[in-house]
């Protein structure tokens, strides 16, 4: 759902776009790909990224901290909100 959930995908895909935006200058596309090709190191990228921190300086770790956080928040109050609609 985390990835894929289409009625999610407006909150997620500015934020996914700015992480790997973030990423790819330090690990460049080809390990992008290879690294990020399947949806748990993805996930695991965006529920926790300290993993992360030993490739890229504090900067950098402390921005991707900001971009996975804030994408997390918004798309569990997007749900939320999507949930209580419905009912």
């Amino acid at each position: 759902m985390l990835l894929y959930c289409s009625s999610l995908a407006n909150q997620r895909k500015p934020l996914y776009e700015a992480v790997k935006a973030t990423v790819i200058p330090y690990l460049g596309e080809s390990n992008w790909k290879a690294s990020f090709n399947n949806s748990e190191n993805i996930i695991k990228l965006l529920l926790d990224s300290s993993w992360f921190e030993s490739l890229v300086d504090n900067r950098i770790s402390q921005r991707l901290e900001k971009l996975t956080t804030e994408l997390c928040y918004k798309l569990h109050t997007e749900r939320l909100w999507k949930s209580a609609t419905c009912t």
